[in-house]
């Protein structure tokens, strides 16, 4: 006998997993700004101008989540207080940031980011949401382009 499936059951996982991944964006965010705000040292600018962008990112990817949410007819949890009990990134220091500190740590932040969307993909495909799926997949791309930019600026001594 073949287990019959629910589709409310599907669709609870793919909104609790789309409500994550607004808080893990709205965290990495608001760490972002932090950085933005504080890094310091020789390639100051074009780092600034760096997690300026990235920031700009990540409230396309809240605001993608965050609809699609709507979309499927459920209620995002999308204040900086909710996302920080949901967000498993850990917290930046509010101090300043030498330039190496703070691309490392934001570096962190991205990859740990990409791993759960990398998840949140295999999970639409298994609730066979693939609206959802494609979301994940871009967000994923753009996140590991992120990743790659980041890493670059420490690959260069």
């Amino acid at each position: 006998m073949t287990a019959t499936i629910r589709p409310e059951i599907h669709q609870s996982a793919v909104t609790n997993t789309l409500n994550h991944h607004i808080a893990c964006a709205l965290d990495l965010y608001s760490q972002v700004k932090q950085a933005h705000w504080t890094v310091t040292g020789p390639n100051f600018i074009a780092i600034h101008e760096l997690f300026d962008d990235q920031a700009a990112l990540l409230v396309i990817h809240i605001d993608l989540f965050a609809e699609r949410m709507r979309a499927l007819r459920a209620i995002p949890s999308g204040t900086i207080r909710q996302a920080g009990h949901e967000s498993p990134l850990s917290d930046l220091e509010a101090r300043e940031l030498p330039w190496r500190d703070a691309i490392g740590a934001i570096l962190i932040r991205f990859e740990t980011y990409s791993g759960s969307l990398s998840k949140a993909i295999e999970d639409a495909e298994k609730h066979r949401d693939f609206v959802t799926q494609d979301i994940y997949i871009e967000a994923a791309r753009e996140v590991e382009k992120q990743a790659y930019l980041l890493r670059s600026h420490l690959a260069q001594t």
